[in-house]
């Protein structure tokens, strides 16, 4: 076997007896912010003419554009001519003997490098979504709530910063708490402005590829999943929505220059103050022209690209902001000044420029003037997006739905679950290739502790359901004992997910009068003094349902009451993805889901982590490390997917590397606990629904939408009321299966059983499905008198 190097399209020379190992491991695929997928530790090459004129003679400094070793160099690796890795060769050192150079020191690292420092130190913020910008008025507000704005890609749910109540018989709205019954009074209803939006998250996530030039799979951002999920639109430690801003534009007066000075330069609206010992003193004055002004308004200096000095204005008045470079250092100041506002906005403009040669005497004034401008008071998304960098985003997101990546090309990676990515690989048989002689067994990683946290809660029905719980709503903390008398835990050690999101917990409200349940369902983003709370980035799934059992109000911009009609609905956040029975959930923990008080069986463990945690506890679990000697027909192909088959065992690839003189593979392994390869099994074999009309989703591993086969079968009721429906590859989840249920008109329950079939192994599935008649049935809601989750209310509704 024939090992060749090529760095930028050039081979280079070789030592014979240079042992390079190729090394893949799972920990790199799972972790997003590692600089490696497959990698080498470092290793020698002669500092041969050849490898010389490659590496431009490192060693001496005074040669003129020469190997720039400040940055990694695409390369290749080939197994006797067939391309084994592709990725980035990085430069270490050159190792000199007697003042000349003997080798020089490299490393391979595979196509992951460039993600992390593309990424650098950018945040959403800096993301381009200027798509969704839109009009911060009650007409948007009132769409956003209840149709949703740009396909529903922005929506308004009922996340409001202040207490809602449901009382049909109290006309009251006050600063903290709104009373959003139609019946309370002509005052009562969702006052506009508490809202703010949500955002899907794969908009962020294409924007995110726009900015960093990267290309994500969608193995699993186009399932329902991901695809359905939104981010609630609230920077950190901001109460105020921040709208559309401009700078000033100074087009009377004394412009550009005041005679005979060079401390101040206008052009294009930035001033240029030269300060030398000299002080200089701003004041801008923003007059709201007639009829704005009942606007608030915000005034910025901006000194050298940062806020130097911020006004904010109450609506009637103008406003004066100060700038006073008196104690300023010595330097070139490029000075601008701008107006932000979350509507539209109209203003005239003074500025006044005074420079001091002491701190009492001034040598020269100026005043210059601004027309009237017109600010547009769009809601600008990059203002409103939680503060996060997108490296911490992206981990977030990785380790929530526990991903990997892997490199398919130059800025192009697999993204799927760590389940999707097994289900993808193939078996194969290494039993002959084995090296008997020697090999290891260990016992390898055990735990004792397993947490998966969310940010610590701000929002006061989460910090209550912290105090009463030892832990935040979403939160999983389990420590694990060597028996059922939980004295002494496995001596073993702790597992820990933390991610930068936070949750809010969300209340159903009862009408205060006649303790009827409805509709509604919100969360208020208040702590527990009842001021608006400023949680940390907070991700939710939403649905829109009608408002149909209490009338609920609206209040627009003018003050004035409407009605939102039943039928219209508003959008509510959700941890799951459905009302009742959700199959995804936003929660690590199996919490009481707020709507129906129905714990949440399928939540991010259970979908995501149970089987990887329950293998790391299996008491037959051992970690195996062989030695074997591939051919290239397999090492050339051999992913960290695929199952080893060995000796009548199957066997995970934990670690792999590959010796590239000899052809010798080191493998640690873990045995594998599942009864087959690419397991036919669903998240639930009974389906209970009410009578209502609605689509029902069941998740079936590796059903692979339309290439399965779903027949219903009669059990008394017909099968016309079930309607399968499988999605295609291309559409969203290839492993959801939905079904279309039509409303149950009948005097009695109903059932009906479902035959799924797969097609490449012939295994079969039956799931059945009860729907109950119209009948009363109980709802849940924990609430005490404070609208907190301590008490559970048990109400009977038609």
């Amino acid at each position: 076997m024939i090992s060749t190097l090529y760095i930028d399209g050039v081979k280079l020379d070789q030592f014979k007896d240079e042992n390079i190992s190729v090394i893949s491991s799972v920990l790199d695929i799972k972790d997003i912010t590692k600089n490696t997928t497959d990698y080498t530790r470092s290793f020698t090459v002669p500092a041969s003419r050849l490898n010389n004129q490659t590496f431009s003679h490192y060693y001496d400094f005074n040669i003129d554009d020469g190997f720039d070793a400040r940055k990694k160099i695409d390369g290749e690796i080939h197994l006797d001519g067939i391309v084994f890795k592709t990725g980035k060769w990085r430069l270490q050192k050159v190792n000199l003997k007697k003042g000349k150079p003997e080798s020089y020191t490299i490393n391979f690292f595979g196509l992951l490098v460039g993600l992390k420092d593309k990424a650098r130190d950018l945040e959403l913020s800096d993301l381009n979504l200027a798509a969704y910008d839109h009009d911060f008025s009650s007409t948007f507000v009132y769409n956003g709530l209840t149709t949703g704005l740009f396909s529903e890609n922005i929506i308004y749910p009922c996340l409001p910063k202040k207490r809602w109540i449901l009382d049909t018989g109290v006309n009251t709205q006050t600063e903290t708490t709104s009373n959003i019954a139609l019946d309370g009074g002509d005052a009562t209803g969702i006052v506009w402005n508490d809202l703010r939006p949500s955002l899907k998250l794969i908009r962020i996530l294409e924007a995110i590829e726009a900015k960093l030039g990267v290309t994500f799979s969608r193995h699993f951002f186009d399932t329902s999943e991901f695809a359905n999920l939104y981010m609630w639109l609230n920077p950190d430690k901001e109460n105020t929505i921040k709208g559309n801003s401009q700078q000033v534009d100074w087009d009377g007066g004394q412009l550009p220059t005041y005679p005979g000075d060079t401390w101040m330069n206008w052009t294009t609206n930035v001033g240029t103050y030269e300060r030398d010992g000299d002080y200089f003193y701003l004041q801008c004055v923003i007059t709201p022209e007639a009829g704005f002004e009942t606007v608030d308004y915000t005034i910025r200096c901006i000194s050298n690209g940062e806020t130097f000095s911020e006004l904010n204005m109450p609506s009637g008045s103008a406003g004066t902001l100060v700038a006073d470079f008196q104690s300023s250092a010595q330097g070139t100041y490029l000075v601008s000044f701008e107006v932000s506002s979350q509507v539209d906005f109209q203003y005239t403009s003074l500025l006044a420029q005074t420079r001091f040669t002491n701190p009492t005497t001034a040598t020269a004034v100026d005043v210059s003037t601004g027309t009237a401008q017109t600010l547009d008071g769009d809601f600008v998304i990059s203002k409103n997006i939680p503060k996060l960098k997108i490296i911490d985003f992206l981990k977030g997101i990785f380790q929530m739905f526990k991903l990997v990546i892997i490199p398919t090309a130059e800025d192009t990676y697999y993204v799927n679950t760590l389940d999707g990515y097994y289900s993808e690989g193939s078996t194969i048989d290494i039993t002959k290739y084995i090296n008997w002689e020697t090999f290891d067994v260990e016992r390898g990683d055990i735990l004792n502790e397993i947490s998966f946290k969310f940010q610590e809660p701000t929002t006061i029905a989460n910090l209550q359901y912290e105090e009463l719980n030892k832990r935040g709503y979403g939160d999983l903390i389990q420590q694990l004992y060597t028996d059922s008398t939980e004295t002494e835990l496995l001596d073993g050690d702790s597992f820990t997910v933390e991610l930068p999101f936070e949750q809010i917990q969300y209340e159903r409200l009862i009408d205060v009068q006649d303790g009827v349940v409805s509709e509604m369902q919100y969360g208020a983003v208040i702590d527990e003094d009842e001021a608006p709370a400023n949680p940390k980035a907070h991700i939710h799934y939403a649905k829109r349902i009608g408002q149909g059992i209490k009338a609920i109000g609206f209040i627009n911009d003018l003050g004035a009451q409407i009605q939102i009609p039943g039928s219209t609905g508003v959008w509510i956040p959700l941890h799951g993805n459905d009302f009742t029975y959700p199959i995804y959930s936003t929660t690590f923990n199996t919490n009481p889901n707020e709507w129906d008080g129905v714990f949440m069986e399928k939540n991010l463990y259970s979908n995501h982590y149970a089987s990887y945690i329950s293998d790391i506890f299996n008491i037959k679990k051992r970690t195996f490390k062989y030695k074997a000697v591939l051919p290239l027909r397999i090492a050339t192909k051999l992913e960290l997917n695929d199952v080893l088959f060995i000796k009548n065992n199957y066997y995970r690839i934990d670690k792999w590397s590959y010796n590239l003189l000899n052809g010798e593979t080191d493998f640690e392994l873990i045995n594998s606990f599942e009864t087959t390869i690419n397991p036919f099994t669903t998240s639930a074999t009974n389906i209970t629904t009410n009578y209502e009309a609605k689509d029902e989703l069941i998740y079936i591993t590796n059903l692979n939408g339309s290439s399965s086969t779903i027949v219903v079968n009669d059990l008394g009721f017909g099968t016309a009321w079930v309607v399968p429906v499988t999605y295609e590859t291309s559409a969203t989840d290839p492993n959801v299966l939905t079904f279309e249920i039509a409303a149950n008109t009948l005097e009695t329950d109903r059932t009906a059983s479902v035959t799924v079939t797969q097609a490449v192994t012939g295994a079969t599935i039956t799931i059945f499905i009860y729907q109950t008649l119209q009948t009363y049935y109980p709802s849940f809601d924990f609430t005490d008198s404070r609208n907190s989750m301590n008490i559970a209310t048990i109400a009977l509704r038609n």
